[in-house]
């Protein structure tokens, strides 16, 4: 980590130096994709549900960039950090058997999150860019249910299906510009859930939610760019 740091220290200061090009631009994105989502699950016995299998569901976020360019030659330098905060919505689901009672699950669930993320540029190529991303989201459980043998179950006020939970997310994409005003991206997001208990003393019940997704989006614009030159000191 303390090489790391030292790295990134190096960097922020080779490029200070000289004359520099700070651009700031403020946009709005939409993106909708799939995603795969699968249960870590244990009862109250503290027994793993080890056959639930992933389901595939639909995902759509709308929300907000702030870019920060640093550059001495060219605002097209692989340089450049963002911040989003964004609304998502996820749809989150897994389903499984039990071979010994010759019982069907299947889980269903609506979730409305708010998203923090921040993003590095990492590498460019002719005018695609490659570029990692890192945050965290809030989501309210909006519905769920629970089917066993064709009868559907209501999850509400059920504990483990708390009405918050929190999501870790990271992963990365591709950015494409297609005017100065708009762009173009594909992203990979894998996220984790915090471990939802039981509050009960005596039940061992447990789940956790992991979710791979893959989506397409678009970022317009909404100030403009702004261009200032700084001499060197």
């Amino acid at each position: 980590m303390k090489r790391l740091a030292l790295i990134f220290c190096l960097i922020s200061i080779f490029q200070v130096s000289g004359q520099k090009i700070k651009i700031l631009q403020d946009a709005i994105f939409v993106e909708y994709g799939k995603s795969i989502s699968s249960f870590d699950y244990s009862n109250s016995s503290g027994v793993n549900l080890d056959n639930l299998q992933p389901m595939s569901k639909n995902y759509f976020r709308l929300g907000y960039n702030h870019d920060w360019y640093f550059s001495n030659k060219s605002v097209l330098q692989p340089n450049r950090f963002s911040f989003s905060v964004s609304l998502d919505y996820n749809n989150y689901g897994a389903q499984g058997s039990n071979d010994i009672l010759y019982n069907i699950y299947e889980w269903d669930l609506d979730y409305l999150g708010l998203n923090l993320a921040i993003n590095y540029d990492l590498v460019k190529m002719r005018d695609f860019t490659l570029y990692i991303t890192g945050g965290a989201s809030s989501d309210y459980n909006l519905r769920g249910t629970q089917m066993i043998n064709n009868q559907v179950y209501s999850l509400e006020n059920v504990e483990e299906f708390d009405p918050f939970s929190f999501f870790f997310k990271g992963g990365a994409g591709i950015t494409y510009p297609m005017s100065e005003k708009a762009r173009v991206y594909v992203q990979y997001l894998y996220s984790t859930s915090n471990i939802m208990k039981d509050d009960s003393p005596s039940s061992l019940e447990q789940l956790s939610i992991r979710n791979h997704s893959v989506g397409a989006g678009v970022l317009v614009d909404i100030k403009g760019f702004k261009k200032k030159n700084f001499d060197s000191q």
